[in-house]
Formats: C-alpha cells, structure tokens, sequence
C-alpha cells in the first residue's frame, strides 16, 4: 500500500509540472519549448514580456488560488468534522 501511495504521489507530481509548463506554452501566441527556454534566459527576447509578465504571474496566482481553496476545503471538514 506504502508504494501504491508513492506512486501516485509521483504522478500527481508530473502532471503537476507538465500542466504548469502547458499553461506557458498555450495562448493566442503558441510556443515551443524552446522559445519557453529561450525567452526566461534571454533578457533582449523581444516575447519575454508576455511570458514573464502575463503568463507566469497568472499560472503562480492559479496555483496559489488553488492551494489556498485545498487548504479551506480540509479545514472546513475538520471543522464540520466530515
């Protein structure tokens, strides 16, 4: 049971990161991976204000929303103690 755990610790991990690094590549302007790489490490990349300044801040603020209603959910049923 202690693997079976482990692994799909693993795999929500992956898809954790793999949907992260969708939500840079997709939008009305589509990336490669390599335009990813290259516009984080580029400070001249004339995209890098789209990726830096609207798609990374919205995909941390959608994470961070989506932690915090994790957190009120557990509360709440420890608190209603369902």
């Amino acid at each position: 049971m202690r693997n079976r755990t482990r692994i799909i610790a693993i795999l929500l991990f992956l898809s954790f990161v793999f949907i992260f690094l969708l939500s840079l590549q997709t939008g009305s302007a589509d990336y490669t991976w390599q335009d990813i790489v290259d516009q984080l490490f580029d400070p001249q990349h004339p995209d890098r204000f789209i990726l830096i300044e609207l798609r990374l801040p919205r995909t941390m603020l959608s994470l961070l929303a989506g932690g915090v209603l994790t957190l009120s959910g557990f509360y709440m049923q420890a608190l209603i103690k369902n």
